[in-house]
């Protein structure tokens, strides 16, 4: 259970990475393309929330684990610690800071909640997100997000942030790649997948095998 829950985690987080970069280095023009220009002063809010959610991915599927052990109770107890953490905080930072003081009050519950349920499902299974070819992901994806961040790219249109995105989670994958971060549970899951979906990723799963 261990082992699954750390490719699943592994797999979670490069996932979400497209999503989330693009919210969180082009949050102005991700909500022009959804929601118009008028709402774009939202955009450090969006940024929060962004980080408030991948930190949630980051630490993998704790509730539903603890859920699974039999531990319903300690998931119940850090939804409420989430929840009182969230309203004392709205309460708080609202009115000096209004929509950024509750994205900061959202993604701090996230935290709150998503490390108790680590801590708590640690404590009781010693299960863990952290194997060493999850690190090196996490550790490629922020020096990257870290780099476009620091660029300060300013883009008008989100059709001109995909290339960047792309061009980004392609450097991404080549240095997942180089780096060796492929186990081959990874390679068995995506037959799995290949099997589920009946269809041929034979190009993929060769490219996956050389660097396993």
């Amino acid at each position: 259970m261990g082992r699954v829950y750390q490719i699943l985690t592994k797999w979670i987080f490069m996932l979400t990475l497209p999503l989330f970069s693009l919210m969180f280095l082009f949050p102005d023009a991700t909500i022009r393309f959804f929601f118009g220009a008028k709402y774009v002063s939202a955009a450090p809010a969006l940024q929060i929330l962004a980080l408030g959610f991948m930190f949630h991915t980051f630490l993998g599927l704790n509730g539903l684990s603890l859920l699974v052990i039999g531990k319903p109770k300690l998931n119940m107890i850090g939804d409420t610690f989430a929840v009182i953490s969230n309203v004392l905080l709205n309460f708080l930072l609202i009115p000096p800071y209004g929509i950024v003081g509750a994205a900061v009050a959202t993604a701090v519950s996230y935290f709150v909640a998503n490390v108790f349920r680590s801590f708590w499902l640690y404590n009781e299974t010693r299960i863990h997100p952290f194997s060493w070819n999850y690190v090196k992901p996490l550790a490629i994806s922020f020096v990257l997000v870290g780099v476009i961040k620091g660029l300060n790219l300013r883009v008008a249109s989100i059709w001109y942030a995909v290339p960047i995105l792309v061009v980004f989670l392609g450097v991404y994958a080549l240095l997942v790649l180089l780096s060796r971060s492929i186990d081959k549970e990874d390679v068995e899951l995506l037959l799995a997948v290949e099997k589920r979906m009946g269809v041929d990723l034979e190009i993929i799963k060769r490219v996956l095998r050389k660097f396993v």
